[in-house]
């Protein structure tokens, strides 16, 4: 069983790398740190922005301006903000911190590329 644990991969410079492979415990432990995590951004973007579309209506209000037809435009930026926020995360983080999300972090464990480079957003050359 030891095998299936380990991946050895050689470099240009032939040297050889040894990576230990992350358990489904270790997995599962980073992932629900990250949605726990992912939620609470979720939730603190929608209390800001249904504060930001109450203080704007109030304004219009004020204004005396019909914006019965803006409200779709409401839901519309929060639902692009949310999607945006959710897809972003992981991306953000894997990029930025070297193949690691807050939870992986705490997991200890990182994603890699194939050769065993850090992951980037660019096509691998």
């Amino acid at each position: 069983m030891q095998i299936f644990n380990r991946v050895t991969l050689q470099t240009p410079e032939s040297v050889e790398l040894e990576f230990r492979l992350a358990g489904i415990g270790n997995r599962a432990l980073g992932l629900l740190i990250d949605y726990n995590i992912l939620a609470g951004l979720l939730i603190g973007l929608v209390i800001l922005w249904l504060a930001v579309v109450q203080e704007l209506t109030r304004w219009l209000d004020q204004l005396e301006v019909n914006y019965s037809a803006i409200a779709n435009w409401f839901v519309a930026i929060a639902l692009l903000s949310l999607f945006a926020v959710f897809v972003g995360y992981f991306v953000f983080f894997e990029t930025l911190w070297q193949g690691q999300t807050p939870g992986k972090r705490i997991a200890k464990i990182r994603v890699i590329r194939d050769d065993g480079r850090p992951v980037r957003l660019g096509k691998p050359p």
